[in-house]
Protein backbone atom coordinates (compact mmCIF):
# COMPACT_ATOMS: atom_id res chain seq x y z
CA UNK A 1 0.00 0.00 0.00
CA UNK A 2 1.36 3.42 -0.88
CA UNK A 3 0.60 6.72 0.84
CA UNK A 4 -0.73 9.40 -1.45
CA UNK A 5 -1.69 12.96 -0.57
CA UNK A 6 -5.34 13.23 0.39
CA UNK A 7 -5.78 9.52 1.09
CA UNK A 8 -7.75 8.93 4.28
CA UNK A 9 -8.12 5.64 6.11
CA UNK A 10 -9.71 4.75 9.38
CA UNK A 11 -7.59 3.97 12.40
CA UNK A 12 -8.70 0.36 12.26
CA UNK A 13 -7.51 0.05 8.64
CA UNK A 14 -4.03 1.13 9.66
CA UNK A 15 -4.02 -0.98 12.81
CA UNK A 16 -4.75 -4.16 10.91
CA UNK A 17 -2.08 -4.00 8.23
CA UNK A 18 1.57 -3.11 7.77
CA UNK A 19 2.34 -0.22 5.47
CA UNK A 20 5.80 -0.22 3.91
CA UNK A 21 5.88 2.52 1.32
CA UNK A 22 4.96 5.77 3.03
CA UNK A 23 6.57 9.15 2.73
CA UNK A 24 4.44 11.80 4.43
CA UNK A 25 6.21 15.02 5.32
CA UNK A 26 6.30 15.42 9.10
CA UNK A 27 6.36 18.90 10.61
CA UNK A 28 7.54 17.56 13.98
CA UNK A 29 8.99 14.32 15.36
CA UNK A 30 8.38 12.75 18.75
CA UNK A 31 10.82 10.02 19.75
CA UNK A 32 8.64 8.10 22.19
CA UNK A 33 11.30 5.49 22.91
CA UNK A 34 9.66 2.94 25.18
CA UNK A 35 7.06 5.27 26.73
CA UNK A 36 3.64 3.68 27.08
CA UNK A 37 0.03 4.74 27.60
CA UNK A 38 -0.25 7.67 30.08
CA UNK A 39 3.26 9.05 29.49
CA UNK A 40 2.91 8.64 25.74
CA UNK A 41 -0.57 10.16 25.71
CA UNK A 42 0.65 13.29 27.51
CA UNK A 43 3.59 13.62 25.11
CA UNK A 44 1.30 13.26 22.10
CA UNK A 45 -1.12 15.93 23.42
CA UNK A 46 1.70 18.41 24.06
CA UNK A 47 3.45 17.84 20.75
CA UNK A 48 0.35 17.88 18.54
CA UNK A 49 -0.84 21.09 20.24
CA UNK A 50 2.23 22.80 18.78
CA UNK A 51 1.15 21.99 15.20
CA UNK A 52 -1.27 23.73 12.88
CA UNK A 53 -4.31 21.84 11.58
CA UNK A 54 -3.26 19.60 8.69
CA UNK A 55 0.37 19.26 9.77
CA UNK A 56 1.83 15.84 10.50
CA UNK A 57 3.48 14.56 13.66
CA UNK A 58 5.89 11.67 13.23
CA UNK A 59 6.11 9.38 16.26
CA UNK A 60 8.94 6.87 16.62
CA UNK A 61 8.33 4.06 19.10
CA UNK A 62 10.43 1.13 20.22
CA UNK A 63 7.65 -0.53 22.24
CA UNK A 64 5.31 -2.85 20.34
CA UNK A 65 2.47 -2.07 22.77
CA UNK A 66 2.31 1.49 21.44
CA UNK A 67 0.70 0.44 18.17
CA UNK A 68 -2.67 -0.08 19.83
CA UNK A 69 -2.18 2.87 22.21
CA UNK A 70 -1.52 5.31 19.37
CA UNK A 71 -4.41 3.97 17.29
CA UNK A 72 -6.74 4.40 20.28
CA UNK A 73 -5.35 7.88 21.02
CA UNK A 74 -6.09 9.00 17.45
CA UNK A 75 -9.59 7.58 17.67
CA UNK A 76 -10.25 9.36 21.00
CA UNK A 77 -8.85 12.73 19.89
CA UNK A 78 -10.12 12.75 16.32
CA UNK A 79 -6.68 13.13 14.74
CA UNK A 80 -5.98 11.04 11.63
CA UNK A 81 -3.49 8.20 11.69
CA UNK A 82 -1.96 8.85 8.28
CA UNK A 83 0.35 5.86 8.18
CA UNK A 84 2.41 3.27 10.02
CA UNK A 85 5.68 1.56 9.17
CA UNK A 86 6.82 -1.36 11.29
CA UNK A 87 10.55 -1.97 11.14
CA UNK A 88 12.78 -4.42 12.99
CA UNK A 89 13.27 -2.47 16.24
CA UNK A 90 10.82 0.41 15.93
CA UNK A 91 7.49 1.53 14.57
CA UNK A 92 6.95 4.91 12.94
CA UNK A 93 3.51 6.55 13.01
CA UNK A 94 2.36 9.65 11.13
CA UNK A 95 -0.51 11.52 12.72
CA UNK A 96 -2.28 14.38 10.90
CA UNK A 97 -3.66 17.07 13.20
CA UNK A 98 -7.35 17.77 12.64
CA UNK A 99 -9.41 20.79 13.65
Amino acid sequence: MTFSEGTESTVNDWASERVYSLNPTARSTLDAGGDVDAVLSGSLYRRIAMLDVGQILEVISRDSRNHEDICNWCERTGHTLQGVVEEKNETIFWIRKTG
